[in-house]
C-alpha cells in the first residue's frame, strides 16, 4: 500500500467487492498458496500472439548462496558461503555434500533447519531446500577458478569463480549514507584500472517503488604490509538512505570481476 488514498490503487481494487475476494482467500488457509500459484501461472503464460518463448527455465538442484572471498581477522584469505540443495517432494535430503576446490575435498554437513519450495512440488507436498555452510582457507583457494559439489544424490556440478580481484565484505561498510568500499587485487595492478559502479534504491515521493541512484567511485591504494595483494579503497555519499540492498559492481578493462550487495536498508513503509 502507498502513503495516501489517492495512490492506493491496489487497495481500492482489493476492496471493490467489499473484501469478499480477500475474505475467501483468507479462508483457504494453506490452499491460498495453490490459488496464487495458479493465478500467477495464468498471468505469466498469457502472452501476445507471435511472441516466441524460450525454453522453460528450470531450477538449479545445487546453487551457491552468498559465496564470497574475505579476510579473517589475522589477514588470512577465506572463502565462505552455503550450497543450497533442492530435493523433490517425497525424497530425502542428502546427509552430506562434498566440496572440491583445487583438488582439495571438504565434507560439508547440513544445517538442521530446512526450507520448502514450490519447485520440486508433487501434489500438495513441497520440495525441500537444505543448506550446507562452509568456510575454507589456505593457498588452494587463492588461485582457484572453480569449485565442485557432489553427493550420493547430487551429480557433480561445477561453478566458476574469479579469485584475482574482489570486494572485501569485512572492509566494505555502509554507515548512514556514507559507503566505504575496499577492493583486493591479487594481480597487483593499479587501482586506476578498476571501475566501480554503485546502485542504490532511494525513496520516491508518492510511491513505494524506489528509484535507482547510480554513481561511480574513485579508488586509491591502501598502504599495508600484512597482505601480499594490492588493496584499493574509496568512498561515496549516497543522496539519501537506501531502502534496500546497495549493489557494488567491480569492473576491470570493461569485464565484471565481482559484485557485492550490502545493507538491507529501510523499507519505505
Amino acid at each position: 500500500m502507498s502513503y495516501n488514498d489517492t495512490m492506493n490503487s491496489d487497495k481500492r481494487l482489493y476492496e471493490s467487492d467489499n473484501n469478499a475476494t480477500m475474505r475467501t482467500l483468507f479462508a483457504q488457509r494453506a490452499g491460498f498458496l495453490n490459488t496464487c500459484a495458479d493465478l500467477m501461472g495464468r498471468a505469466i503464460n498469457t502472452v501476445p500472439a507471435g511472441v516466441q518463448l524460450s525454453e522453460p527455465i528450470t531450477v538449479m538442484p545445487a546453487k551457491p548462496v552468498n559465496v564470497t572471498y574475505d579476510f579473517s581477522g589475522d589477514g588470512k584469505l577465506m572463502l565462505s558461503g552455503k550450497i543450497r540443495i533442492l530435493t523433490s517432494a517425497g525424497s530425502s535430503s542428502p546427509r552430506s555434500l562434498t566440496l572440491r576446490v583445487s583438488g582439495n575435498e571438504t565434507k560439508l554437513e547440513p544445517e538442521a533447519e530446512t526450507g520448502s519450495s514450490v519447485f520440486g512440488r508433487s501434489g500438495g507436498e513441497y520440495g525441500t531446500t537444505t543448506y550446507f555452510p562452509f568456510s575454507l582457507s589456505g593457498p588452494a583457494i587463492q588461485n582457484a577458478t572453480s569449485f565442485y559439489v557432489q553427493s550420493s544424490k547430487v551429480p557433480e556440478q561445477t561453478f566458476w569463480m574469479d579469485s584475482q580481484a574482489f570486494v572485501v565484505p569485512s572492509l566494505t561498510v555502509l554507515s548512514g549514507t556514507a559507503l566505504n568500499v575496499t577492493i583486493a587485487d591479487w594481480q597487483k595492478s593499479s587501482c586506476e584500472d578498476f571501475t566501480i559502479n554503485i546502485s542504490a534504491p532511494i525513496t520516491q515521493r508518492g510511491t513505494l517503488t524506489p528509484k535507482m541512484s547510480g554513481m561511480n567511485m574513485v579508488l586509491s591504494e591502501v598502504k599495508q604490509e600484512r597482505r601480499v595483494c594490492t588493496m584499493c579503497e574509496g568512498q561515496v555519499v549516497l543522496p539519501d538512505l537506501p531502502t534496500g540492498l546497495v549493489t557494488i559492481e567491480t569492473f576491470r578493462e570493461g569485464k565484471l570481476v565481482d559484485t557485492l550487495l550490502v545493507n538491507g536498508g529501510q523499507a519505505g513503509w
